[in-house]
């Protein structure tokens, strides 16, 4: 078993206005689960495009990543479709608006930023990756798909406790898989699959606490 990675989780969602009035939050339940894993993590609860922007922002993930001293995983949580996701307040992000946030993003973690799309068809981010000379992510974990909102939970929190345990991202996501009873899961690389993400983020790691001195 390989050693623990230095992650966090980086949680922003959007909830539909029915979860939210109903105070249904995703983000609630990973951020409590996370805790008793010795995981860190930080949930932003965003409504609109400029509480989005500001959460995903490259300032506020690096804010964020000092703080911590761990390199972090975004996740987003939202209602999506194959071609965009939703905000609570009915505001439409297209799926190439997100890449021009990633990318700055990606390339100051030297490309080897997490993804995590707990969204309807979230996968489909994964066509925006190419699209441009930079790419927006080192891997990404999502769905090609409709998927169910409990599946999502209980998926996401098998493949962050099996990659804090030293699993590989590829075993964490098939057993994320087995756990949620959902197949639909998908991961998809960003860049060449022979590059060794855990030595690169013990490197970026150490970037950071330079910077944090």
């Amino acid at each position: 078993m390989n050693s623990i990675l230095p992650f966090s989780v980086y949680i922003i969602e959007s909830p539909s206005e029915d979860d939210f009035y109903n105070n249904l939050s995703e983000s609630d339940l990973l951020v409590s689960s996370l805790k008793l894993l010795q995981i860190p993590s930080i949930k932003k609860t965003v409504i609109n495009i400029n509480h989005f922007k500001s959460s995903i922002s490259k300032e506020a993930i690096v804010k964020y990543a000092l703080e911590v001293e761990k390199v972090p995983i975004i996740h987003i949580s939202a209602h999506g479709s194959a071609e965009s996701f939703e905000l609570t307040d009915g505001t439409i992000f297209q799926w190439y608006e997100l890449r021009d946030y990633l990318v700055p993003i990606n390339k100051i973690f030297n490309g080897y930023l997490i993804l995590c799309m707990s969204t309807c068809s979230g996968g489909n981010f994964f066509e925006m990756a190419f699209t441009g000379e930079d790419l927006p992510f080192y891997n990404l974990i999502g769905c090609m798909c409709e998927i169910e909102w409990r599946d999502t939970l209980i998926g996401f929190l098998t493949f962050y406790h099996l990659l804090h345990k030293g699993f590989s991202i590829e075993d964490a996501v098939n057993n994320m898989k087995k756990a949620s009873g959902n197949e639909n899961f998908k991961h998809f690389y960003g860049m060449d699959l022979q590059k060794d993400y855990r030595e690169k983020i013990i490197d970026i790691l150490e970037k950071f606490k330079k910077l944090s001195s």
